[in-house]
């Protein structure tokens, strides 16, 4: 597979090539089953910036050494940054792109498209969605985790007709056939959490997020996790999966997570990578280009690398 979600332990089970190998299944676009409302372009304040740490192997909380993540300072806690889980957005191919073959030239199957937002993630935990850590790194003082708020931080309306293609959505080069496979993983929290948002919610919108399961973790001896509210004790980490039902009107959307220790006022910590989320008009993928009028725009030469391309399905 291509992505690899690094882990402090305990975290995902989950080992991701470069590569289009080894997958399991596949991302559809996301479709409106109502009529989106009208969306205005509106941001809330920017939260107050939040210190970073760095933390060396030895001290407590310290990630492991491949970890690439953004930690913060939240008093005695860490907290690690926003990102994906098993998420495996599509990307956005630049909308008016001729509906023709289309040769990917940069090789980085998770980047073809750099200026892409994430398109479509899969939002639904376990496993989708949204991952972070927190860790207590008090020698002396235990605190309680009793809850996660996520907001809608910016909405900005999308009007276009959307093309996206998903890499496990696969490719085609010549002599063929077309490479693919799904997407597969497994993803091992602690706490799964759900932010339900109003379909015609816009920026500034709050929930406090849902508990929907616990997950069989070595921070509670092999043991199921209690829920929310939770006692962290010195240098723990407690890994937080959080699944979302956002608003219905197609926009690219940046979330702020919170999270609320003590009794105290939450504290919004990290904002996601912003997100496109609207109905799919062209999907792309690599079977589509052995249809045979898509394979006569392919040139029949093959080449060493192989020249990769895509091709819209309808």
């Amino acid at each position: 597979m291509r992505r690899a979600s690094n882990r402090i332990p305990p975290l995902c089970l989950l080992i991701l090539t470069a590569l289009l190998a080894a997958c399991g299944q596949a991302t559809t676009g996301r479709a409106a089953t109502t009529p989106a409302p009208t969306l205005v372009p509106t941001a809330t304040p920017a939260p107050t910036a939040i210190p970073t740490v760095n933390l060396t192997a030895g001290q407590p909380c310290a990630p492991g050494p491949h970890d690439t993540h953004t930690y913060y300072q939240l008093g005695d806690l860490v907290v690690r940054q926003v990102s994906f889980g098993l998420a495996y957005p599509s990307q956005q191919i630049p909308d008016g792109t001729p509906l023709a073959p289309l040769k990917l030239t940069n090789n980085v199957v998770n980047n073809e498209f750099p200026g892409s937002p994430a398109v479509n993630p899969h939002l639904q935990e376990p496993g989708g969605g949204f991952g972070f850590a927190v860790c207590n790194a008090s020698a002396t003082q235990s605190h309680v985790l009793q809850s996660v708020s996520v907001k809608i931080q910016s909405a900005t309306p999308y009007t276009g007709q959307l093309s996206s293609w998903q890499f496990c959505d696969g490719d085609y080069a010549r002599p063929g056939p077309a490479f693919f496979g799904g997407c597969g993983g497994g993803y091992a929290g602690d706490e799964y959490l759900h932010a339900g948002f109003a379909a015609d919610a816009g920026a500034g919108a709050s929930v406090v997020v849902a508990q929907t399961g616990t997950g069989v973790t070595s921070l509670f001896g092999d043991q199921k996790a209690p829920p929310l509210p939770l006692t962290l004790p010195f240098g723990k980490f407690v890994e937080i999966n959080v699944g979302l039902t956002a608003p219905t009107a197609a926009a690219t959307y940046v979330f702020s997570f919170a999270v609320t220790v003590d009794g105290a006022a939450p504290v919004y910590f990290s904002d996601s990578q912003p997100m496109l989320l609207a109905p799919v008009a062209h999907k792309w993928t690599g079977p589509a280009c052995e249809k045979s009028a898509m394979l006569a725009q392919i040139p029949t030469t093959v080449t060493n690398p192989p020249t990769r391309y895509i091709c819209p399905e309808s």
